[in-house]
């Protein structure tokens, strides 16, 4: 499983109603990834997310999708939304394990 290579600092995001996270990089590039799930990791929540054009690709292609892990949290005041990326080494690959088992149930129920 991949973890995109977006520049993780000033990291902004909007998740919108439609299953689209949007992430602006320091760079001002905005790109769209689809939410594939939720999941809690030892009480942490944390989100898979996938580029968009990858998923509006993938009915055609049988490429392997990139997947973004990121901690996902839901302010309990205003309900905002924040998506942190993993830095620890050892927790992406825990989560990583977590997150393709996720993946493969799903697919298999599919």
């Amino acid at each position: 499983m991949a973890d995109q290579d977006l520049p993780q600092d000033e990291l902004t995001d909007e998740l919108e109603d439609d299953g689209v996270v949007w992430l602006e990089d320091a760079e001002g590039q905005v790109v769209g990834f689809g939410v594939l799930g939720v999941f809690d990791h030892q009480g942490q929540d944390y989100i898979l997310l996938s580029p968009v054009a990858q998923l509006e690709d993938d009915v055609e292609s049988k490429e392997p999708l990139d997947v973004m892990i990121m901690q996902y949290d839901v302010d309990d005041v205003d309900g905002a939304e924040s998506f942190t990326p993993i830095d620890d080494d050892d927790l992406f690959a825990a989560l990583s394990e977590v997150a393709e088992r996720a993946l493969e149930e799903a697919e298999s129920e599919a």
